[in-house]
Formats: C-alpha cells, structure tokens, sequence
C-alpha cells in the first residue's frame, strides 16, 4: 500500500472512532433523562 492510501485509511479510521464517541455522547443526555423519568415514574 503506498503512504498516501495508510494516511487515508489512519484519516478515516479516526473519523470513525469521533464519530462513535459523539454519537455516544449524544446519547447520554437521553439515557440521563430516561433514567430521571423511571425514577419519579416508579
């Protein structure tokens, strides 16, 4: 593989691990709020 095709794929590989921590962080308001609501619910 040459160098410009490893720095793409490294490029892309972190990419994809900040995309999937700000899609989890995303999710955690949501979960937080999920939990709150059971709490006073039950």
């Amino acid at each position: 593989m040459s160098e410009r095709a490893e720095q793409i794929l490294e490029a892309a590989k972190t990419g994809l691990v900040e995309a999937e921590y700000k899609s989890i962080e995303s999710l955690r308001p949501k979960l937080l709020y999920n939990n709150i609501k059971k709490e006073i619910l039950f």
